[in-house]
């Protein structure tokens, strides 16, 4: 090892695999004394000496949540999350559901039948839901329904430590002052045989395939499910038990509160504690992860986790005098914590691997990056040389190697040498002989000695660019040749080249835009101008179509057909302007590096963007930033590379703090999507969820619709659309809002859609039916009744109108008829008048008359008597001839009585006649 050079040996897989075998073979020996000694018949427990103790080969991301983000207190006894994708957590203030954004807090005021906010459990309910214990209760959570079973009568001033649902479904409930109690078909009831085994308080219950375990502050004993039958297990008495764990094959892990951890293999009992690496003998909980891999949550000193051969400590959570009170560990490998004293710590598999100065680079700095063909991976630094990483192992190449100052802006390999960028010249290390055999300056034909960028094209020609307009050819190892700039180039900064799909080399300023030279050695110079300072060119990318795209403090530029700029920045999707790097991945993906981290981009999305001309696309972009692993969100540019595609397809990054080290393949497999659902609505008091038949009263005027995705990660990065089919079908943004408001909705039938985005991938749509009650006068027999009133109405108008002309109308008639009729009874009385003097008249006439015409008619009637009887009337002295003369002059008389008579009459009728008319 030459001078100047340093190697530290990293944590590596690499250096793992070799350490494991050697391990392994102590383990095997460690396995075959134990099976000796049970064999022999021992049954004493033996510790194992045989563990080896490292720090964590995964990486995490540590999230907090503690009274000052929404938790009602500081210590959390339990953590779980339901199948709903909830979590909740026990504290002395309630149980705590939380959805990654809102925390909702269940106590004695909004739980029936609860007196106690105390919590200290929580276990899963075969049907999806939580069991939670209450101090003086047993309640059941699921989705939206919580109810709670008394418990006041048998706890008897004590309070339930923990609960356990057994195998016939009834719930198992350990009590602080030793009893044991069971739920069943809503009664609460003693469990048989339990008393003459009661031995202190009821710490931990486990169901197992056998049966159930009870652990106790004196012992360990298990509740057969076939004869429900309770035996002490031997070896614990007088230990207090605080976890337990039973793993797919069927062997039992043992947490106690003193003694550490006891596990059960084989027949055979295997004690881990502090003298083989565990950091405290106070074990709290034991979680079992996907990987088989068993978590331990500690009184004192956080968390550990234990393999076959190994106890692993993780380096990301140091919590210290805190205790680790429970673990919940998801399908997709991310870790809860319940602490006390810290609340709830989320711990996230990081996306970003950190590479840092504690995992043996000379500076947590990092500037330029390169990978030679070899594989060697070589890293710059800001004053203390360069870094060399193989096969697991960091060699430090500090300024005393003979780099003068030590900062390394610029590395490329050329042959089997690696040339150095720096502010004092540009170097040459030779790895065969470990050792800068070569530099050149100034003196030696640079422009500048600030050197930037080294670059070998597919030519097998070398670039030097450097300050004061310096682009250079390096011949043979041993010459520099400086090309003839155009004017505005001749004092220009070059930090970056590339070389596109057409063989032309792009040179880039930091203050005059950009150079091209072609296949002829022509050169022409672009002009980015965007903005004050966006004539500084960052990076350069070249897209599936051949065009090339520019990486700006202002945003990213396309050039276009027509030799045109298009800008797009942060108002077009990006998450940040300033681009330092681009590189594409092997998925489809472009990487973007800058101060506010590493942005991902789907290169068909990009594409799609530059080709639309109506400037509705938008570009859908991921940000990766601390929250992602990275121990400094800010990637560092100005140097090149600054990042590098490495051969296996992982990209790294410069960063502030240590190399950020990317895996595509891996974080695509590990991206679940977006998800959406309705947590409830909700006006006034009243709360609703979608499986509820929901109407809503008439008289409503505010109406909440709560939603939400349950991503505990980064929920900030969520954007929220909805609809309703009262209002509108298009979708209206909510950004990150979570809860839709709604005011005087019209009465019916409604439905409410909201669907979720996330980087630029949407989720599927979800969705709640509800009703509007209507008030009476909105209903339809309402408007019925209203028609047919105004019909009626309008009826009994018209008809009142009608009536009223109609009896005008006769009114006119009735007076027109009854003036006539005056006028008649005038002319009647008159007439009345004229008839009584007639009738008096044709009496006088006829009493006249008839005794005028008695006279001639008794004559006549005498006469003919006379003659009829002439024999006996011969007296008379008239012959008959004579006496038939006086009968016609008789007659005669007669008639003209009644010819008078009949003049008479015709007069008074021609009277009548004429008084009629």
């Amino acid at each position: 090892m030459g001078k100047g050079v340093r190697s530290i040996s990293l944590s590596k897989k690499i250096k793992e695999r070799l350490q494991m075998l050697n391990r392994t073979e102590v383990h095997i020996k460690g396995l075959f004394l134990l099976m000796l000694f049970f064999l022999a018949g021992s049954a004493e427990v033996l510790n194992a000496q045989t563990v080896n103790v490292r720090l964590s080969d995964k990486q995490y991301v540590s999230k907090k949540w503690d009274n000052t983000r929404g938790l009602p207190v500081n210590t959390v006894f339990s953590v779980l999350k339901d199948e709903t994708g909830y979590l909740w957590a026990a504290t002395e203030e309630g149980i705590v559901r939380f959805d990654g954004v809102n925390f909702r807090v269940f106590d004695q005021d909004n739980i029936p039948g609860v007196v106690s906010p105390m919590f200290y459990d929580l276990k899963k309910a075969s049907d999806g839901g939580v069991w939670a214990a209450n101090a003086n209760a047993i309640v059941h959570v699921h989705r939206n329904q919580i109810r709670a079973y008394d418990a006041k009568t048998q706890v008897k001033g004590s309070w339930i430590n923990t609960v356990e649902e057994d195998h016939d479904g009834s719930v198992l409930a350990g009590i602080h002052n030793g009893d044991l109690f069971r739920l069943k078909d809503g009664k609460i009831e003693g469990v048989a045989g339990w008393e003459e085994h009661k031995n202190g308080a009821i710490m931990a219950i486990e169901k197992i395939s056998e049966g159930v375990l009870i652990g106790t502050q004196n012992g360990l004993f298990k509740l057969d499910a076939e004869t429900g039958l309770i035996e002490e297990i031997p070896g614990y008495e007088g230990i207090e038990i605080r976890a337990l764990l039973e793993t797919p094959d069927g062997n039992l892990w043992i947490g106690t509160r003193s003694h550490g951890l006891f596990h059960h293999q084989n027949d055979s009992v295997i004690v881990v504690d502090e003298s083989v690496g565990l950091l405290n003998n106070q074990v709290n909980t034991i979680r079992l992860s996907e990987d088989g891999r068993v978590w331990v949550g500690m009184g004192m000193g956080g968390v550990q986790m234990i393999t076959k051969s190994e106890i692993i400590s993780l380096r990301e959570v140091e919590f210290g005098y805190t205790s680790v009170n429970d673990i919940y560990i998801t399908e997709n490998g991310n870790i809860w914590l319940s602490v006390t004293g810290h609340g709830i710590v989320q711990m996230i598999p990081a996306d970003i691997r950190m590479l840092r100065e504690k995992d043996g680079l000379s500076n947590e700095t990092t500037l330029a990056i390169y990978q030679d063909e070899q594989g060697v991976v070589w890293t710059g630094t800001p004053g203390l040389g360069m870094n060399r990483i193989e096969n697991g192992e960091i060699t430090h190449i500090t300024p005393d190697y003979g780099l003068e100052h030590g900062v390394v802006l610029g590395i490329y390999g050329v042959d089997h040498f690696i040339y150095l960028g720096t502010g004092h010249g540009l170097y040459r290390y030779n790895p065969e002989t470990d050792s800068i055999d070569r530099f050149f300056t100034a003196d030696d034909g640079l422009a500048s000695n600030i050197v930037q960028a080294i670059f070998q094209d597919s030519q097998e020609r070398v670039w030097v660019g450097s300050r004061s307009g310096g682009i250079h050819r390096l011949l043979n190892h041993v010459e520099l040749e400086r090309l003839e700039l155009p004017p505005q180039f001749e004092n220009a900064e070059f930090i970056t080249i590339f070389e596109d799909s057409r063989g032309n080399i792009w040179f880039s300023t930091t203050s005059a835009g950009m150079l091209k030279l072609d296949g002829d050695d022509n050169l022409t110079g672009y002009s980015i101008h965007h903005g004050p300072s966006s004539e500084m060119v960052l990076s350069m990318y070249e897209d599936p179509d051949g065009s090339i795209w520019v990486g700006t403090n202002e945003g990213l530029l396309v050039l276009m057909d027509n030799g045109e700029f298009r800008l797009f920045n942060r108002s077009h999707g990006l998450q940040f302007n300033g681009i330092f790097r681009m590189i594409e991945d092997d998925y489809g993906f472009l990487w973007a590096s800058g101060n506010f981290g590493i942005q991902r981009i789907s290169v068909e999305n990009l594409l799609a963007v530059k080709h639309d001309d109506t400037g509705t696309k938008r570009i859908s972009s991921r940000l990766f930033d601390t929250s992602d692993g990275m121990a400094n969100h800010e990637a560092n540019g100005g140097v090149f590379p600054a990042g590098w595609k490495m051969a296996n397809g992982e990209i790294w990054f410069p960063t502030m703090q240590g190399i950020a080290q990317i895996n595509p393949e891996a974080l695509i497999k590990s991206e679940a999507g977006v998800g959406v659902h309705i947590e409830s609505l909700r006006y006034g008091d009243n709360e609703f969820t979608e499986t509820d038949e929901i109407s809503v009263q008439s008289g409503v005027y505010n109406l909440e619709i709560h939603y939400g995705s349950f991503d505990f990660k980064k929920p900030h990065t969520i954007n929220y659309y909805f609809r309703i089919d009262a209002l509108s079908d298009e979708w209206q943004s909510a950004g990150n809002r979570n809860v839709a408001y709604f005011t005087s909705l019209k009465p019916g039938n409604h439905t409410f859609e909201v669907k979720a985005e996330q980087f630029g991938v949407e989720s599927n749509i979800a969705s709640i039916a509800f009703s509007v009650e209507p008030f009476f006068y909105q209903t339809l027999l309402f408007r019925i009744l209203v028609v047919l009133g105004l019909f009626l109405a309008g009826y009994f108008v018209h008809a009142f109108y009608s009536k009223l002309k109609l009896g005008e109308r006769l009114k006119k008639q009735v007076d027109h008829q009854t003036k006539e009729l005056q006028q008649r009874n005038q002319k009647l009385e008159i007439a009345l008048l004229d008839i009584e003097n007639q009738n008096r008249v044709i009496k006088e006439v006829a009493w006249v008359q008839s005794h005028q015409f008695r006279g001639p008619l008794s004559r006549i009637l005498g006469l003919i008597d006379v003659v009829e009887n002439y024999d006996q009337f011969k007296s008379v002295g008239k012959d008959r001839s004579e006496l038939v003369i006086e009968i016609g002059e008789a007659a005669r008389e007669l008639d003209d009585l009644i010819r008078k008579l009949n003049a008479e009459i015709e007069a008074i009728e021609k009277t009548e006649a004429q008084n009629y008319e």
